[in-house]
């Protein structure tokens, strides 16, 4: 199995929210924003936030507060910014400076599919011309690099389905209201395709625990449980045999996501309440048991009293010793079960404090 996991985001050119970055950055190494660039240095923060609220000052006096779609795109794109350098590693965006957003080959052509899908076939004698991207520099250092650029909100999704099929990375649609032309390639005995529903679905588990974190909290997470993300991504494999029996050749992603989850709430759910509930019910607390012992000590050196007190430590430590080995072993016992249920990720971001 592939130990990177990377997914392309479709519906947009940055992610909607924080909640949604906090998903897909515990689930895939990278999360690849097509023919977007945005600066991959520190931004003046003061500076972008004050020429945003100008941009939308304008439009509420000149515009009655319209804001086209994508004016909204480049003005969420300028306030993601400031977190492009902390995630460069995770959020990768393949535009370049100095264009209005890098199409793919055969865009154009999907584009005007995609717009025919959203407003309907056009009037006779009438062609449609869709903004094909944007460009907006960045307060500060007048340069290409210090700007960011995109593709139109209805170029982005045309372009992230010819980049899935050249990279073979899979989309990831968090707006399934927003149309996709087709499935760009058939999940049925896709193993990969199938262990990434399966992940999608298990991680929403944890994620009410965990809320939105800030870009850098997703990434000490990120880093403190990489061990455990292959056993994690390993345990899902499996499963997707399971998944791949419930779906057709011809299932849709809606479908497909469906039985993810349904074997997610009959097999994963339970699983992990199991392995939790046998972790806590293993032993008391560590500390626990050494104050407890410690207390008991003192009443041993008591009853000791009337032989070499020498000897009465060398008891009560000797005991002491045996208590934390017997926590030791217990603690590998527990780790060996985390690991064997291949759900220690899922666990551990479920507790992460």
């Amino acid at each position: 199995m592939n130990e990177q996991l990377d997914c392309i985001y479709y519906s947009q050119v940055y992610p909607r929210n924080q909640k949604v970055l906090t998903l897909l950055s515990l689930i895939f190494d990278r999360i690849y924003f097509p023919g977007v660039w945005v600066p991959q240095t520190e931004v003046d923060e003061r500076a972008v936030n004050d020429e945003i609220e100008r941009i939308i000052k304008n439009h509420h006096e000149k515009r009655k507060g319209k804001i086209s779609n994508d004016t909204r795109q480049f003005l969420g794109l300028m306030k993601f910014a400031k977190y492009a350098k902390i995630l460069k590693d995770i959020c990768i965006f393949t535009g370049k400076p100095g264009h209005a957003g890098v199409l793919e080959d055969g865009a154009k052509e999907l584009i005007m599919v995609i717009e025919e899908m959203v407003y309907g076939p056009p009037p006779p004698n009438y062609t449609p011309c869709p903004s094909l991207g944007f460009a907006k520099g960045l307060p500060g250092e007048s340069s290409a690099e210090n700007s960011v650029n995109g593709p139109s909100w209805i170029a982005y999704p045309a372009n992230s389905i010819i980049f899935s099929q050249k990279h073979n990375i899979p989309l990831v649609n968090d707006h399934p209201e927003f149309p996709m032309p087709f499935v760009p390639a058939n999940a049925k005995s896709n193993a990969q395709a199938l262990s990434t529903y399966l992940a999608l679905e298990a991680i929403k588990i944890v994620i009410p625990h965990l809320g939105a974190l800030p870009p850098e909290e997703i990434v000490r997470v990120r880093e403190s449980l990489k061990d455990d993300l292959i056993p994690f991504r390993m345990k899902m494999l499996t499963l997707s045999k399971q998944l791949n029996e419930a779906i057709s050749s011809h299932s849709s992603i809606q479908e497909i996501q469906k039985e993810a989850e349904f074997i997610v709430d009959t097999t994963i759910r339970p699983e992990i309440e199991n392995v939790k509930r046998a972790i806590n019910d293993a032993s008391k607390p560590w500390y626990t048991r050494l104050i407890n012992l410690a207390a008991n000590g003192i009443e041993l050196l008591g009853n000791f009293a009337t032989i070499n007190p020498l000897m009465a430590f060398a008891k009560v430590f000797a005991r002491i010793g045996q208590e934390l080995t017997e926590i030791r072993n217990e603690q590998k016992n527990k780790n060996s079960l985390l690991i064997g249920s291949g759900l220690s990720y899922l666990i551990k971001l479920s507790n992460n404090p």
